[in-house]
């Protein structure tokens, strides 16, 4: 089965609260605090319902090799980071400190944990009853190991074709950027133009024009 990159998703739900528009009654009643209020009911199926669903898709197993495989890409960009004048023990100490806070609750007993938590009230009892008997069925076995080999012709299949349209769009965008600067120079040249054409008639060119000479002054007696 394909190994899972994303380890865990756990979102938080926040209750807010709505207040109405304008003044309130005198004689509106306080509201209870927060810490009163009680949580909505979870259904929580069978725990053992939970187990027997978890064991037949080797949800450890599969935690076990996506733990490894993000260890070694910790590891990987450590090695890659630029230290200068550090000593193998003390590049040696880093790692594992950055191993260390990487992985904080992260072990395979807490990821399990909660998982164990969340399928429970995801699924109900018949359903991962049903889980676990599809998967540990011959059917259900077939499946999970023929799955990654059935995903990976899909993905070569399909990679030309990706290829191909990611290359159309390129050269779309090309296209389009080159229709876009064009049409604005055209746009630039055709307002210069229309500016030049609306100057008003007869008028004299700050240029050709010669300033009138003031008038001799009257000679003295």
């Amino acid at each position: 089965m394909k190994i899972l990159r994303l380890l865990l998703i756990a979102p938080f739900f926040a209750v807010a609260a709505l207040a109405a528009d304008g003044p309130t009654p005198a004689a509106a009643p306080t509201p209870p605090a927060p810490g009163k209020i009680a949580p909505p009911a979870v259904v929580q199926a069978d725990p053992a319902a939970v187990e027997a669903a978890l064991k037949a898709l080797h949800f450890d197993d599969m935690m076990i090799k996506a733990l490894d495989q993000q260890r070694q890409m910790v590891q990987h960009m450590i090695l890659r980071a630029n230290m200068p004048g550090t000593s193998k023990e003390e590049l040696a100490a880093f790692q594992q400190k950055a191993m260390d806070a990487a992985f904080a609750g992260l072990t395979v007993e807490e990821i399990h944990a909660v998982a164990v938590r969340n399928y429970g009230e995801t699924f109900t009892s018949d359903e991962l009853h049903g889980i676990a008997d599809f998967y540990n069925s011959p059917a259900g076995q077939a499946y999970a190991a023929k799955r990654p080999q059935a995903e990976q012709k899909i993905g070569a299949m399909l990679r030309p074709r990706v290829m191909e349209a990611m290359q159309k769009i390129q050269q779309m965008t090309r296209e389009f950027s080159a229709q876009q600067a064009k049409a604005q120079a055209d746009a630039a040249k055709a307002a210069a133009a229309k500016a030049k054409d609306q100057k008003a008639p007869g008028e004299p060119a700050a240029s050709t024009t010669s300033a009138t000479p003031p008038p001799a002054a009257p000679p003295k007696s």
